[in-house]
């Protein structure tokens, strides 16, 4: 295939990606010192991803039962690839999506599959999914597939359903977030779950899911398809399919064990003492088994840990963050966050400057955190008594809540005076001895100039 040449200087993106798409206002901070987002990454991830697709549909051929023609080189015929490349291109409502039909085109966002978020493996074939149909399909059969089924299917097909799972029943468990409206209702990225569990209904009830695809690769209408398989109107089977659905989330609640129910009860109820000790206990037993690391049990209880207000040890978040982020519902930027916290905690300064900055340069999918994580920077270098880095990461005082700007003004004026700049930081200590917002960093000040 051929490769264009934005693919390979992605380095332009990297700069523009999270100046818009974070905050709004990220160009105005200083660069991060650690990102792993960069040149070698990014073409690294686009090897990566042009081995990826051959593979992908290979796999899907043998389901589907039909060829993607392919060129020499066993790259699918009239398939391009390209990444986000600018500000203007940012409206991905994922991580990746598919476009086209005569000639079909597959973007990416190169950030969660650097940083972790994302399995590219699965999105990379749930892509080739979505390119496959749309190759084979004419404009007017592509677009005559239903939003649930065109999602559902590449889904499923991609091995997915594990992975949109974890993410719907935690939210569901621990933040009461019914992940079902019907496959007819409001369509978001969040029905993805509901929408994969169509075809589970098919192949758990009449065994017809891949026959299913395949008569819809082939250009049947899934209305003339479902009532040759089932038996069902399409009508009938959306309802049907939402009964299964409703079933099969209340089996995976029932299921749980009586320490998971108890662990979900604790939090739910904000007893995040004994939700935290609970998941603590959890987690150790099932990290020191490599067969249960990426247990449902492991998964709930890091969920747990990052969505409490606990401390939590440092080395229990160091063995969570090699876990594959999707075990425990995609929060890697959440996960980085509490862990930079907890190394700030513990006077481990280098390593919390280190995730600080991980989350605010390679996270605009979570733009309150890495707005937050600017904070955490700034008092990483602190305490690291890096006071030029200080300087230029406490000036920014446009939206910054009073208690923070008392406290920025008085990380200033100590980097004012480790620096010698005494009169300088005898200033700014006055001043902020006269702010009432934060008591806490207003009595340092007033300290520091009697």
């Amino acid at each position: 295939m051929a490769w264009s040449k934005k693919g390979l200087f992605l380095a332009v993106f990297i700069g523009l990606i999270f100046a818009s798409n974070a905050f709004g206002q990220k160009h105005l901070f200083p660069t991060a010192p650690f990102t792993e987002i960069n040149k070698n990454s990014v073409e690294q991830l686009e090897n990566d991803i042009r081995n990826l697709v051959p593979t992908c549909a290979t796999m899907l051929s043998q389901k589907l039962l039909t060829e993607w023609p392919r060129k020499r080189n066993g790259w699918p015929k009239r398939l391009k690839i390209d990444f986000v490349q600018n500000a203007e291109e940012l409206q991905l409502e994922g991580h990746a999506e598919t476009s086209g039909d005569f000639f079909v085109r597959m973007t990416f966002n190169a950030a969660p599959f650097i940083n972790g978020t994302a399995d590219l493996k699965m999105t990379v074939c749930h892509e080739t999914a979505h390119a496959f149909y749309r190759y084979k399909l004419s404009m007017g059969e592509y677009s005559r597939i239903p939003r649930w089924l065109r999602e559902g299917s590449a889904v499923y097909l991609a091995n997915q359903v594990l992975e949109k799972e974890r993410k719907a029943l935690f939210n569901f468990w621990l933040k009461n977030e019914n992940p079902l409206n019907g496959l007819d209702g409001k369509h978001s990225f969040k029905d993805y779950y509901e929408d994969s569990l169509a075809l589970v209904f098919l192949k758990e009830r009449f065994n017809a899911d891949l026959n299913f695809l395949q008569d819809l690769i082939e250009g049947k209408s899934w209305e003339e398809s479902i009532t040759k398989l089932t038996g069902l109107s399409a009508s009938d089977f959306i309802k049907e399919a939402k009964l299964f659905a409703d079933q099969y989330l209340a089996q995976q609640t029932d299921h749980l064990s009586a320490e998971l129910k108890l662990l979900i009860s604790d939090y739910k109820s904000r007893n995040y003492v004994a939700s935290t000790r609970l998941a603590k206990e959890i987690l150790n037993v099932n990290l020191s088994d490599k067969e249960k690391q990426n247990s449902l049990d492991a998964g709930l209880a890091i969920s747990v840990l990052i969505n409490s207000y606990q401390k939590v040890e440092t080395g229990i978040y160091e063995k969570a963050i090699l876990i594959p982020a999707y075990f425990y519902g995609n929060d890697k930027a959440q996960l980085r966050y509490k862990m930079a916290g907890a190394y700030l905690e513990n006077n481990q300064a280098e390593r919390a400057l280190k995730f600080y900055s991980l989350v605010f340069s390679d996270h605009a999918e979570v733009p309150i955190l890495a707005q937050s994580a600017t904070a955490g920077i700034l008092r990483s270098y602190v305490a690291l008594a890096q006071w030029e880095n200080v300087l230029d990461w406490s000036e920014r005082e446009k939206g910054l809540h009073p208690s923070n700007l008392v406290e920025y003004r008085y990380y200033r004026g100590l980097a004012y005076q480790g620096l010698g700049k005494v009169d300088k930081a005898r200033k700014l200590f006055s001043q902020v001895c006269q702010m009432q917002d934060n008591r806490v960093f207003r009595d340092k000040a007033c300290e520091l100039i009697k």
